[in-house]
C-alpha cells in the first residue's frame, strides 16, 4: 500500500523507479500508535531492498511517498484518498519527505562459507554492502577462533558489482597459500577475521571488526576434489630445462617417467624422448610442496636426446607432452588425470656449446668430450684437437684422425688412431698422468645441433684432463728379425717402448717355440736404435753372440 519512488513524476508501478514495500510492524512495540504521527518498522528485507537501491531514498531529494487508499484510515474509519497525483508544486509539497535519517550503523558479518574446489568466499553481512569498497587485505582466515596464525587475502577479487548482502570473493592464488597452509581443511579449522576496512554498507560506514581473538567458524566448508591439470609448459632448449604451469599448487612428488616429450600430437612410431632431470622452483632450489610452476633441469641425456632430433623440440608444432595419470597431485591429493599439451613456447638454443670436461684412456685408447650442448659429430674436424702438457704448451700432439659415434649428442667418445696414441706415448713428458695432460680445440672444429660453432679453448687456457687412465698393458713383440749379415736383432712392438728398459738378458734366441734342443741368451749388446715412434728397436749383437750363434747348426740356420 506504501510505494518509494526516486522521482515524484514517475510511474509508480514502474519498478525501476520505484519499489513497493510487502511488510513492516505497527504496533505499540515499534511506537505505532493513533495519531497524527504513525511509526512503523521496515522490515528487514524491504530495508535491505531499499537500501541497494543507489537512486533511491538515499536523500529526502530521491525518496517519495506514494499511499494507496488502503494504507490507512482515520479515528472515523475513512480511509485515505489515493495519492497517484505526479504534477504541481502543492501535490510535491505534500508528498516530500520531513526528513531522512542517514544509516549510521555499521555492517555486520553473519557468516560465512568457503569452498576450495571452486576457491571461492562467501561473505554474508546483515545489510547491504558496497563491494567496490572491498579491500581483501583486511580479510583472514586462520585454524581456531583465537589464533596468532592468519593469512591475510592478497590476490583475491570480488565477483560482486552492485549493492548485496552476500558478497561472492574469487580467492584466485591465495587459494593456493590457504591450501598449503596446513589448516582450513575441514569445518573445525577455518574461521576468520576480519578488520573495519575491509568493506562499508551502502552509507559508507565500515564493517564492524571480527578480532584474530574472536574469529568466527565457517558455516559450509566444501574441500578440494577437483583433480590438478599442467596448464601449459615451455621448453627452453637454451638453458635446457622444461618450465611446467600447473593449474594449482601442486605436491613435490611428481613422477617424471609418466612424462614423456614427442614430435607429434598423434599416431605411434614417431619421435618421443623420456624426460629427466632435477625439480627445481622458480628460484632455483630443490622443489618442495607447494609450487604451481616447476622447472625441471634437463638432464644431459634428456637434452642430448632431445636436441639430436630434427624432428622434436624446434619448434611448438613437434613438441607436445604426454602425460599419465599419477604424474602428480595437489595438496589434498588430487591426482592429475590422462592429458596431452602442446607446448606454449620452444626457446631456441643460442649458446655456442662449450667442452665441460674430457677424459683420456691410455689404456683403451679413447678420448672421451663432455660437451654444454649436443654436437654433430658429422663434421667434426678431430685435427683441431691438439693434446698438450700444460696450460701452455711446450708439448703438444695434434691428433690426425679417430672414429666416433655419428649420432649428436652432448657426450662424444674418439677411438684414437694408433699414430696419434704412439705419438702421444712417445713424448715422455706428455699425457703420462693427470699433471701432464691438457687439450685445446679450434672453435671451428665442431658445430653444435643448432649449427654454431662451439666455443674454442686456445693454448694459455688450456683444459686439464678430468679422468686420466694410464696405460697398464706391457708391450707386446708383434714379430723380430735376425740380421747375421749386419750382427743385429730387430724387434718389433704393438706399441712404443724405452731403449733403456732393454734388459738383453731376457732375451733368448732358440730353435723351437717350445722345448727348444737348441738356444742362446744374449750377453750384452752392442748399440740400440729406435725407428717408427719407438716401436722398432734395432739392437747390436755381440761378436761373441753372432759367433755362438753361427757354430750351433741346429740355431738360426733358417
Amino acid at each position: 500500500a506504501l510505494v518509494l519512488q526516486s522521482n515524484f513524476l514517475s510511474d509508480y508501478s514502474d519498478p525501476l523507479t520505484s519499489f513497493r514495500l510487502t511488510s513492516g510492524d505497527c504496533s505499540v512495540l515499534t511506537g505505532c500508535e493513533n495519531g497524527v504521527t504513525i511509526e512503523f518498522e521496515l522490515s528487514f528485507d524491504d530495508l535491505n531492498r531499499i537500501k541497494v537501491r543507489p537512486d533511491l531514498c538515499t536523500s529526502i531529494i530521491n525518496c517519495f511517498p506514494v499511499i494507496s487508499s488502503s494504507f490507512l484510515s482515520d479515528l472515523a474509519d475513512v480511509p485515505n484518498p489515493l495519492n497517484t497525483v505526479f504534477n504541481g508544486a502543492i501535490q510535491l509539497n505534500e508528498r516530500v519527505l520531513g526528513s531522512l535519517l542517514p544509516d549510521v550503523t555499521d555492517p555486520r558479518l553473519l557468516y560465512f562459507d568457503l569452498d576450495l574446489n571452486t576457491s571461492c568466499l562467501l561473505l554474508t553481512f546483515d545489510e547491504p554492502v558496497d563491494p567496490n569498497s572491498l579491500d581483501i587485505s583486511g580479510i583472514a582466515l586462520q585454524p581456531y577462533s583465537n589464533s596468532s596464525i592468519q593469512i591475510y587475502l592478497s590476490s583475491a577479487t570480488t565477483t560482486s558489482l552492485v549493492f548485496t548482502t552476500v558478497v561472492e570473493i574469487k580467492l584466485n592464488r591465495d587459494a593456493n597459500i590457504i591450501k598449503v597452509s596446513g589448516f582450513a581443511t575441514n569445518d573445525t579449522n577455518t574461521y576468520v577475521s576480519i578488520l573495519p576496512t575491509a568493506i562499508n554498507d551502502v552509507s559508507g560506514n565500515s564493517v564492524s571488526e571480527i578480532t584474530t581473538e574472536s574469529a568466527i567458524n565457517v558455516t559450509t566448508y566444501i574441500s578440494d576434489f577437483t583433480a590438478p591439470s599442467l596448464l601449459s609448459f615451455t621448453l627452453d632448449l637454451d638453458a635446457n630445462e622444461i618450465v611446467f604451469t600447473f593449474s594449482e599448487f601442486i605436491n613435490s612428488s611428481i613422477d617424471l617417467t609418466k612424462f614423456n616429450i614427442q614430435g607429434t600430437a598423434f599416431g605411434s612410431g614417431m619421435p618421443s624422448v623420456s624426460i629427466a632431470g632435477d625439480l627445481v622452483d622458480v628460484s632455483g632450489a630443490n622443489l618442495t610442496d607447494g609450487h604451481d610452476i616447476v622447472r625441471l633441469k634437463l638432464s644431459t641425456t634428456t637434452i642430448g636426446s632431445i636436441k639430436s632430433l630434427v624432428t622434436l623440440g624446434t619448434h611448438t608444432t613437434n613438441t607436445y607432452l604426454s602425460i599419465a595419470s599419477g604424474a602428480f597431485s595437489d595438496i589434498f591429493g588430487n591426482e592429475n588425470i590422462p592429458d596431452f599439451l602442446g607446448a606454449a613456447n620452444v626457446i631456441q638454443d643460442v649458446t655456442p656449446a662449450e667442452l665441460q670436461s674430457f677424459d683420456l684412456n691410455m689404456e683403451l685408447n679413447l678420448l672421451s668430450l663432455s660437451f654444454t650442448d649436443a654436437v654433430e659429430p658429422s663434421n667434426f674436424d678431430l685435427s683441431l684437437i691438439r693434446i698438450q702438457d700444460a696450460l701452455t704448451a711446450t708439448e703438444y700432439v695434434s691428433l690426425t684422425g679417430g672414429t666416433l659415434s655419428q649420432t649428436p649428442s652432448l657426450f662424444l667418445t674418439i677411438e684414437l688412431l694408433k699414430e696419434d696414441i704412439d705419438s702421444l706415448k712417445n713424448t715422455l713428458s706428455l699425457a703420462t698422468s693427470d699433471s701432464d695432460t691438457f687439450l685445446t680445440i679450434s672453435a671451428s672444429a665442431a658445430r653444435d645441433t643448432s649449427g654454431q660453432n662451439i666455443v674454442g679453448i686456445s693454448d694459455g687456457n688450456a683444459q686439464r684432463v678430468n679422468l686420466y687412465t694410464p696405460d697398464k698393458s706391457s708391450p707386446i713383440v708383434g714379430g723380430y728379425t735376425l740380421d747375421l749379415d749386419s750382427n743385429t736383432l730387430t724387434l718389433t712392438f704393438d706399441e712404443p717402448i724405452t731403449e733403456n728398459s732393454l734388459d738383453f738378458e731376457k732375451i733368448t734366441i732358440q730353435n723351437l717355440a717350445t722345448s727348444a734342443t737348441a738356444s742362446l741368451t744374449l750377453n750384452g749388446f752392442t748399440a740400440t736404435t729406435t725407428y717408427l715412434n719407438s716401436t722398432i728397436l734395432v739392437i747390436g749383437l755381440l761378436l761373441s753372440d753372432i759367433d755362438t750363434i753361427k757354430l750351433n747348426t741346429l740355431l738360426a740356420t733358417i
